[in-house]
């Protein structure tokens, strides 16, 4: 759900609360089980700099709320997000995004969590309001000791066509890519 603040200023919140099923094997003691996983709430403000740059940056609390420790991480953690988006052309935007992820309390020995994501989205904006996504991620595991450079590069092409919605406030999908890109739409 998303307000505008001002004219270079939106403001997001989200809740996310997933139903989960998992289908596993008898031998992990956790056959076929259905529940609510864990949530997630967020907010996070997008802001225009100029007519080709925008920035954003919020946080999330994830927390270790599933039904049944098979349907969930086991683990609360903090998430927070910078991003820097721009229009390289009418048809083309671009969005590095940092993401941190710290574990504040894990259960049924799960490791503790602290990672840094690094992406590069890029934006194909087409006729009619419909856009091709592609991205690079990286991350950073600071746990298992990692942290001369990037321990894994990966090429993702999430919701890769999509149509955007007419609204006058932000979408807050998976992040704030989506948000800053979104309010690049509706502020022109």
């Amino acid at each position: 759900m998303g307000w505008r603040v001002s004219d270079r200023q939106d403001w997001a919140v989200r809740l996310k609360v997933p139903i989960v099923y998992d289908r596993s094997d008898a031998a992990s003691g956790y056959a076929d089980i259905g529940g609510l996983g864990d949530i997630e709430v967020g907010t996070g403000t997008p802001f225009r700099l100029s007519d080709t740059w925008r920035t954003a940056g919020g946080i999330e609390l994830h927390a270790d709320t599933a039904s049944n420790p098979a349907l969930g991480d086991s683990v609360w953690r903090l998430h927070s997000s910078w991003s820097v988006a721009h229009d390289v052309t009418k048809w083309l935007s671009l969005t590095f995004t940092a993401d941190y992820n710290h574990s504040i309390a894990e259960e049924n020995g799960v490791s503790p969590q602290r990672y840094l994501e690094l992406s590069l989205p890029a934006t194909f904006i087409l006729p009619y309001d419909w856009s091709i996504s592609t991205n690079y991620k990286g991350k950073v595991d600071f746990e298992d000791g990692d942290i001369a450079g990037v321990t894994q590069w990966t090429w993702v092409l999430p919701n890769a066509c999509r149509k955007s919605r007419s609204s006058s406030a932000p979408h807050w999908r998976s992040g704030l890519t989506a948000a800053i890109n979104s309010f690049k739409r509706i502020s022109r």
